[in-house]
């Protein structure tokens, strides 16, 4: 959805999209440095005891989390940062940049539609599914905390509502 956004040039000039750092393989497609930040187990683990992370957690077997060097890497480039977070992870990086941080929850149109998107995928087994989606309907409860809500019915049409919130958001 993020990579959506940043085809916009306004995007690209004013924000800088964050990387998660995980310990799950790459799924099909996906590329190190582009779509994660994919790091061995010892690897996440050591950044975490250096206190490299904003925030971090397991989820569903694997580490995620928020490398505190991008956010330095944000800042020397004059660009606000752009993640894109669980629940969890926003209402902690939310403690700490308080004023700044602008939530933004974006789910699909229905649960139907997000089990035959993660399906679709073909990454992950039945067990896996049933966990993801169990997490989705706990998650979508705190949607009304954040700012923004939006519905990925369509990517592009997504990416655009996601470009305009953005713009109103950094025009004051």
């Amino acid at each position: 959805m993020l990579k959506e956004a940043f085809k916009f040039p306004e995007i690209e000039r004013n924000f800088l999209r964050i990387l998660t750092a995980t310990t799950r393989s790459p799924r099909p497609g996906e590329k190190d440095g582009r779509d994660y930040l994919f790091l061995s187990r010892p690897e996440f683990l050591s950044l975490k005891k250096r206190g490299g992370f904003l925030e971090a957690k397991n989820f569903l077997g694997n580490f995620y989390g928020t490398p505190k060097s991008f956010f330095q890497q944000a800042d020397e480039q004059e660009k606000f940062p752009l993640l894109c977070i669980d629940v969890d992870g926003a209402f902690n990086i939310k403690k700490i940049y308080r004023r700044k941080t602008v939530l933004i929850f974006i789910e699909p149109p229905s649960e139907r539609i997000l089990f035959a998107r993660l399906l679709s995928r073909r990454t992950e087994g039945a067990s896996i599914l049933k966990k993801r989606l169990r997490i989705a309907k706990k998650e979508v409860k705190y949607a009304e905390k954040y700012r923004y809500r939006l519905v990925n019915k369509n990517l592009k049409r997504a990416g655009e509502e996601l470009r305009r919130i953005l713009l109103k958001e950094i025009a004051g």
